[in-house]
């Protein structure tokens, strides 16, 4: 009986390792595809990125090659690539942006039509009229600031472009007398792209 009672503990034991090793394996193939989908959304991404700012896109290359891979460089490794995920970040706003004008101006162009009807004779129509100039206005206010959104994100974009150029010069000059570099404006920059890519037109959000 005592042999029977320690075989079925070992059974139950054996049976909660598989199980135990089993969830393991299940978990890590989880986070695997995870990690593995955020990779190739992350490529698609810098794609696209790289067809409206080849530029830009170039200079941020440029600059990991000039920086190596030597392990004493990773710092400026680290902080030129958080400026360039920032980057991707407003590209991003400006994509979904520019998706919001189009929507937008596809309800103007719709609205227009019922404020240039002459029928004015009811009071239901005239009431139509009004409420529909100011879902016009309100679009136009929209758009405007949806524009001058999108402008700047595309200035600081441009500006980060020759930010990258400066670094990659500093840390090339640097080289041979093995000073360190500061890279306070690359930092600065990543701060303007963060406060851009958190303070798009409310209505967004």
């Amino acid at each position: 009986m005592l042999v029977g009672i320690v075989i079925s503990v070992l059974v139950l034991v054996l049976a909660s390792v598989i199980y135990y090793k089993t969830k393991q394996k299940q978990i890590a193939a989880k986070e695997q595809k995870e990690l593995e989908d955020k990779r190739k959304k992350q490529e698609l991404i810098r794609i696209n990125f790289r067809k409206v700012f080849p530029e830009v896109d170039e200079k941020f290359s440029n600059l990991l090659r000039i920086i190596g891979k030597d392990e004493k460089m990773s710092f400026y490794r680290t902080e030129a690539s958080k400026a360039f995920n920032e980057l991707l970040r407003v590209f991003l706003n400006i994509v979904e942006s520019d998706k919001r004008l189009d929507n937008l101006d596809k309800l103007r162009r719709g609205l227009l039509p019922s404020i240039n009807d002459t029928n004015t004779n009811d009071k239901i129509t005239k009431e139509s009229i009004e409420k529909s100039k100011i879902l016009v206005e309100r679009i136009n206010k929209e758009s405007n600031e949806l524009k001058k959104y999108i402008a700047n994100a595309k200035d600081e974009i441009n500006a980060t472009g020759l930010d990258f150029v400066k670094a990659a010069a500093e840390i090339e000059l640097a080289k041979a007398s093995g000073q360190s570099v500061e890279l306070s404006k690359l930092r600065e920059r990543s701060k303007n792209l963060e406060f851009i890519t958190t303070h798009l037109p409310i209505s967004l959000n």
